[in-house]
């Protein structure tokens, strides 16, 4: 129940701004057209129209599946999520001028991926093979990276309502 409090504040906080809206729809969107455009490269590559673009843009439900759609879009509005904390609180420290933290912030930026970024990586890695004896053919990291980015926007609504007192730095110390 705490942590349903904590997340809840969190958000607020992060969202008091009208522009951590603007950062999560701009993020979730760049997510989703990469990842539907991505797989369709060869197709782009070889004939690029905008049109087309929007078109396989539109035709995502079609040719994914709703749940793949849908697991997708909750991947990237999640993503939007933790981008926009991650800059609600560089804001905050900016302000403070506290710089403390600041590269494990940035780095949280980079560890929320979605799945076919694992998928990629595991083919680099060359354990691609592995995905075939999952019994959902992958899927299953699509499940595990959701579970990450809510483990994400948990820390950092934690990170977001602790409450510190900002540094005064203005202040000069005597000495004895």
């Amino acid at each position: 129940m705490k942590t349903i409090q904590i997340l809840k504040e969190g958000l607020r906080d992060t969202y008091s701004k009208p522009f951590s809206f603007l950062i999560t729809v701009i993020v979730a969107v760049i997510i989703f057209a990469f990842n539907i455009l991505i797989y369709n490269y060869s197709i782009i590559a070889t004939t690029f129209s905008w049109k087309l673009v929007l078109f396989l843009l539109g035709g995502v439900t079609a040719s994914r599946g709703i749940v793949a759609t849908a697991i997708l879009t909750l991947i990237s509005i999640l993503t939007g999520v933790v981008v926009a904390q991650t800059v609600y609180i560089l804001r905050r420290q900016r302000e403070w001028n506290a710089g403390v933290g600041t590269s494990s912030i940035i780095a949280s930026i980079i560890a929320p991926t979605c799945a076919p970024c694992a998928l990629s990586l595991f083919g680099i890695l060359g354990i691609g093979g592995f995905l075939t004896i999952l019994p959902f053919k992958g899927a299953e990291l699509s499940i595990l990276a959701i579970i990450v980015l809510i483990g994400s926007v948990t820390y950092l609504s934690k990170k977001i309502t602790t409450k510190i007192c900002p540094v005064d730095t203005k202040k000069k110390i005597k000495k004895r």
